[in-house]
């Protein structure tokens, strides 16, 4: 009977990496989650002061804004808000995982331990969680490699997606590492 202890040993770990993350002014920049993280007061100014609309009926000038706004710095046509990072994940994942497929990912990674199995319900896709080689902090594209599960065998759900979480549990994920 392990998934009682999971939940207390993922927040004991959390924590830890948060404590670790402090600089001598005790200060951090917390990045474990999108749920840890709450408005400063400018920020919750500007949402009481938020131009609002009907989002249904893609009335809402502010979130259409946000879109536009992110479109345009990540050079693509258009923008899509999501109310949270699993909603995200899920979306993301459907996009590129069709059915029978497979994807790799960190063995810790929030799409494989914390999203109730929504790749295997939305997308009808399995996962393949890796765990780093040792003295690694993430999965390495040499492992990654090694795991790919190529097509041509109808036994196999052959891989169509690596997920590369960043953060992991807080952990940064260098950009040259992802390249």
């Amino acid at each position: 009977m392990i998934s009682p202890l999971l939940s207390p040993l993922r927040r004991s770990l959390y924590k830890d990496l948060a404590k670790a993350g402090a600089g001598a002014s005790g200060i951090i920049c917390d990045v474990r989650s999108d749920t840890v993280t709450t408005p400063t007061k400018g920020m919750y100014e500007a949402m009481q002061s938020a131009r609002v609309g009907d989002d249904v009926f893609r009335e809402d000038p502010t979130t259409k804004e946000l879109e536009t706004k992110v479109a345009d710095l990540c050079g693509h046509e258009a923008g899509l808000f999501c109310a949270s990072g699993t909603m995200t994940n899920q979306l993301a994942m459907r996009t590129h995982l069709r059915p029978l497929e497979s994807a790799v990912i960190d063995h810790r990674g929030h799409v494989m331990v914390h999203e109730a199995g929504g790749v295997a319900y939305h997308s009808q896709g399995t996962m393949f969680p890796l765990v780093p080689r040792p003295g690694f902090n993430h999965i390495t594209a040499d492992l990654v490699e090694e795991n790919l599960v190529l097509p041509g065998d109808v036994h196999d759900a052959p891989t169509r997606v690596v997920c590369m979480e960043n953060t992991l549990l807080g952990m940064v994920l260098p950009l040259d590492h992802i390249q």
